[in-house]
């Protein structure tokens, strides 16, 4: 009998508040480094946050999460990369609640994503996307964006992935578009809505992945240093 991933997803939802819960950090402990990182497809945004998680001594939350459901449910990665992808369609996500039976509506998802992501805030990390920087919007100690233009973005893509140009500009496209739909379903608010941000970076002219990454730190610091004039 197949091994049901959404089951997986659940559980690993609900242990994440009830240990959010049941675990209240001490009083008088220092806030707790949180950075959320939103990123357009290409713009070496996973590979910052991966880093900067590093530099700043907090575990990276992304695919990281889906790798943790994989090994509980015994899944393979090949379907849990679908299953991420299928998150920012929640047509697709109703769909299968009512084929397997699971409460996936709208709502359910809605109120899951907002507790795992609050409970992670407790204890700090860098958060990549889904929401993270409205759901954080007082709570995080750095809200960030790493954009680029279409055509840097794409031959980046083209580059790591080894396809032509054309491919990888509509793999980008793809992904910035579902992004963007889920964000407006999910909290009706734009990809690029810069309020929504403290540091938006065109990474168009910064290659360097370390050079960017301690402009960040350097904003974290600046950040840090105005909350506790």
């Amino acid at each position: 009998m197949p091994t049901d991933p959404y089951a997986g997803i659940l559980s690993l939802m609900r242990a994440a508040l009830y240990e959010a819960d049941r675990q209240v950090p001490p009083v008088g402990r220092m806030p707790a480094l949180v950075v959320t990182l939103s990123r357009d497809a290409g713009s070496n945004g996973d590979e910052i946050a991966a880093m900067l998680a590093g530099r700043l001594h907090v575990e990276c939350y992304d695919r990281e999460v889906l790798d943790t459901i994989a090994k509980r449910t015994h899944a393979n990665r090949e379907l849990v990369s679908q299953l991420d992808e299928l998150i920012y369609d929640p047509r697709g996500l109703w769909l299968y609640g009512a084929i397997v039976g699971l409460d996936l509506s709208e709502n359910t998802f809605h109120r899951h994503l907002i507790n795992v992501i609050c409970g992670i805030a407790l204890f700090g990390g860098v958060i990549v996307g889904r929401g993270s920087n409205l759901i954080l919007a007082n709570q995080a100690t750095l809200r960030v964006r790493m954009i680029g233009s279409p055509d840097v973005c794409a031959a980046r893509i083209a580059k790591r992935r080894g396809i032509d140009i054309s491919e990888a500009r509509d793999t980008a496209r793809e992904a910035n578009e579902a992004r963007e739909r889920f964000l407006k379903h999910h909290f009706h608010h734009s990809l690029n809505d810069s309020k929504t941000y403290d540091v938006v970076l065109n990474t168009d002219r910064f290659e360097s992945i370390p050079a960017t990454v301690d402009l960040l730190e350097a904003a974290i610091k600046a950040r840090q240093a105005t909350e506790t004039a």
